[in-house]
């Protein structure tokens, strides 16, 4: 049965990532909606903690992972540290004795505890007295319901986690009724600005873009933009006399570092730096999301066979957030770029097919864990589900690795 596990960034008010929820799907769902919600659990925990490792999927960030009512009853979660693993109760769960009796158990193990969807319903006092967390769903529950449950249950010193935030609107709403974390797409959304001019200082980033799409880059002309501004000149030697690119020659030049590295580094290494500096005002997770796509877009074309096409699916990757980064308008931002009509267009949603076109939207729903799309997509691609799932994790690892050296 093919299967994969996605993450979901759970945020803190001022947008850094306090954890990450493992969202599992089997192939044919679209949701979960597992017949053995014991057997998708315990998956979840296999491929996290032994397969893939918890460092490569969370960063040693807490994860969150969904538990059904045997798995609680049977303290599966016990096999696991408590500063790793955040027990999620699903809506489903029912606050039975057997149930009330096990999570009192892992209260005092030290376990947290979190209501997954709560809604008001009688009975569920034990749990939320025993909550550390409680989820409130933003899209399916109204505004209004959701002040009710926080009026009921904050007298408890339970903290409040709002789910399926999509818009700039529901965060900040969300920080109003007096939620701490956040859970969603809202910081992909970008807040545009009324304006269609690029600011000045923004400029040698996109004459540093051209100059990286055209068909030949030239060296000379990509060391003068960047040694144009001293924390970028900086940022690129420090990259390449760092131990993933050591040689016995220590190299002093921004050009000679650009030769060093080779068209393919500099379009990865390059772009890192300056969406650390463009979205210095932006959550970090913005940046690994583009950089996971960016890793995952050069796996896909390595894997289909279009490893001579690895700099355009390369450049679908690391642009495909750059609108959240700099709060612009994709149109507007491309618009000043030079790119070849079929990348600017799969990024506008335009064009669909093709494999680099499938390929992007093959990232795009792994990030969603949307199985059923996962599945008819890698099949389009001629590709197995588990590999797909590899070529995920292998890009999570390569930002770990790459993230270390910043």
């Amino acid at each position: 049965m093919n299967h994969c596990i996605a993450r979901q960034p759970i945020f803190t008010k001022d947008k850094k990532v306090y954890a990450y929820e493992l969202l599992y799907r089997e192939q044919g769902t679209e949701v979960y909606m597992s017949d053995d919600g014991d057997k998708a659990t315990l998956d979840v925990m296999i491929n996290s903690f032994l397969s893939v490792g918890l460092d490569t999927l969370t960063g040693n960030k807490k994860a969150f992972i969904n538990f059904t009512e045997r798995l609680i009853t049977e303290e599966i979660v016990t096999l696991f540290s408590k500063d790793h693993v955040v027990v999620e109760l699903l809506e489903t769960v029912a606050p039975t004795k057997e149930i009330i009796e096990a999570c009192d158990t892992l209260k005092a193990l030290g376990y947290s505890l979190v209501l997954d969807d709560f809604i008001l319903r009688e009975n569920y006092d034990p749990l939320v007295d025993m909550a550390d967390i409680i989820k409130l769903d933003f899209l399916n529950t109204t505004l209004e319901e959701n002040t009710k449950i926080i009026q009921r249950c904050s007298k408890k010193g339970v903290k409040f986690l709002a789910e399926k935030i999509e818009t700039i609107e529901d965060f900040n709403n969300a920080i109003e009724l007096g939620c701490i974390y956040f859970q969603g797409y809202f910081f992909a959304k970008p807040e545009i600005l009324p304006s269609k001019t690029i600011p000045p200082y923004r400029m040698n980033y996109f004459r540093l873009l051209n100059e990286i799409n055209s068909i030949e880059p030239d060296f000379d002309k990509l060391a003068e933009i960047i040694e144009h501004d001293v924390a970028f000149s900086y940022e690129v030697l420090k990259i390449v006399n760092s131990a993933a690119f050591y040689r016995k020659t220590k190299i002093s030049s921004v050009k000679q570092a650009l030769v060093f590295m080779g068209i393919n580094d500099i379009r990865k290494w390059i772009y890192m730096a300056m969406m650390r500096t463009v979205g210095s005002n932006k959550p970090n997770e913005i940046i690994n999301y583009s950089m996971i796509r960016l890793k995952f877009m050069e796996n896909l074309s390595i894997k289909l066979g279009q490893g001579y096409r690895s700099s355009q699916y390369i450049t679908v990757g690391m642009l495909s957030m750059i609108d959240a980064l700099m709060d612009m308008n994709m149109e507007d931002i491309l618009d000043a770029i030079n790119l070849a009509d079929e990348i600017r267009d799969i990024l506008l949603g335009i064009k669909k097919d093709g494999q680099m076109a499938l390929s992007y939207q093959l990232v795009l729903e792994y990030e969603k864990a949307n199985m059923d799309a996962i599945t008819e997509l890698s099949g389009e691609l001629q590709l197995e589900v588990n590999d797909v799932s590899q070529m995920y994790y292998d890009s999570l690892e390569w930002l770990k690795i790459v993230s270390s050296y910043q």
